[in-house]
């Protein structure tokens, strides 16, 4: 056999049938992720602010939120809000609820927490989930009249 035709049929052997392995499958990614201190410029902050996915089902991707309100002025103040979230780009995916309908009291120089549940039903994938870098609260303030 010639040196050439050795090497040829010392490759196709190499080859052989075996199948090539199948990637590994997606895993979605459920580290706790923080976000910056929210400032509005009105008195009211949202720190701590922290979130983490947890599934994907039928109904969209579930995850879990947890913040705390700090208002630091001299009146109470009702805040409604909804949590928006955005892929590496800056492109939002989807937002909980679609409306702002979330709402919390904080009194005068006061704080409370606020954690909960969200399920983003246009995020189907783990694929897409995955996608998901950031999530941003937006939020409305009604202050009592003076």
């Amino acid at each position: 056999m010639t040196r050439s035709a050795a090497l040829l049929a010392l490759a196709l052997a190499a080859c052989g049938d075996d199948p090539v392995a199948p990637p590994p499958p997606l895993v979605l990614n459920v580290s706790a992720h923080t976000e910056a201190l929210h400032e509005w410029g009105n008195g009211v902050a949202a720190d701590d602010v922290g979130w983490r996915l947890i599934s994907v089902t039928s109904e969209g991707l579930r995850g879990a939120y947890n913040m705390r309100w700090v208002n630091g002025t001299p009146s109470g103040v009702e805040i409604s809000y909804e949590l928006r979230f955005y892929d590496a780009s800056g492109f939002e995916l989807d937002r909980y609820p679609p409306v702002f309908s979330i709402s919390q009291s904080v009194p005068a120089f006061d704080e409370r927490a606020a954690s909960g549940n969200f399920t983003l039903p246009d995020v189907t994938s783990i694929e897409a989930a995955n996608e998901i870098a950031r999530m941003q609260i937006w939020a409305s303030f009604v202050f009592p009249a003076p």
